[in-house]
């Protein structure tokens, strides 16, 4: 859904213009003091072992997401829901999303899916929700399986900078002027610019 007004975003150092994935201090700054974007999504990759289900075990790459994920992609599930806000955090994270390309080949587009309890890297996890096919913008393959990402809420953790950051514009914002604001956040938080692709 308007697909223009997403926006990937990235940390670069202003000595050799490295780029970087986002630290949490950077994204909690952007996301508490932006005026420019409506939401921000992050992800990063999760690998795993999928079981639990009639097929042999599946080795995947997926993303934990957070909360306001699909919301920020602007996409609907195809079928029942996604992540609540309450999912984000730790114990209440044990639910996953899967993409319709896994949806087809290791549950044969079932719809009664939903509720059915897997089993990812020796822990049991709820499907609460499927994707349409290729919801996610070329050139992105769709990871098989989504999950909340706890972190965000967790430990502190603000100089790790692995999460990947989409943000969507506001509907009279230009990609310019976002990436203005964003530069004067960042360097504020870490001297570090904020880019945007």
């Amino acid at each position: 859904k308007d697909a223009g007004r997403l926006v990937s975003l990235r940390e670069t150092t202003p000595e050799s213009n490295d780029i970087y994935g986002i630290a949490r201090q950077t994204f909690e700054e952007w996301r508490s003091q932006t005026t420019a974007y409506e939401s921000f999504a992050t992800h990063y990759y999760w690998p795993g072992i999928l079981t639990g289900t009639d097929k042999a075990p599946l080795r995947f790459y997926g993303w934990l997401v957070s909360a306001h994920f699909f919301q920020t992609y602007g996409v609907q599930p195809l079928l029942g829901r996604t992540f609540r806000p309450e999912e984000a955090t730790g114990g209440k994270d044990h639910v996953v999303v899967l993409s319709h390309r896994l949806w087809l080949s290791q549950f044969e587009g079932r719809r009664d899916v939903i509720g059915q309890s897997i089993r990812i890297n020796d822990q049991f996890r709820t499907i609460i929700g499927v994707m349409p096919a290729g919801f996610l913008p070329k050139p992105i393959t769709d990871p098989v399986i989504f999950a909340p990402d706890s972190t965000l809420l967790g430990p502190d953790n603000s100089s790790d900078r692995y999460w990947k950051v989409i943000g969507r514009l506001k509907p009279s914002v230009t990609h310019a002027q976002a990436s203005k604001e964003l530069d004067v956040i960042a360097t504020r938080a870490w001297c570090y610019g904020g880019a945007a692709d």
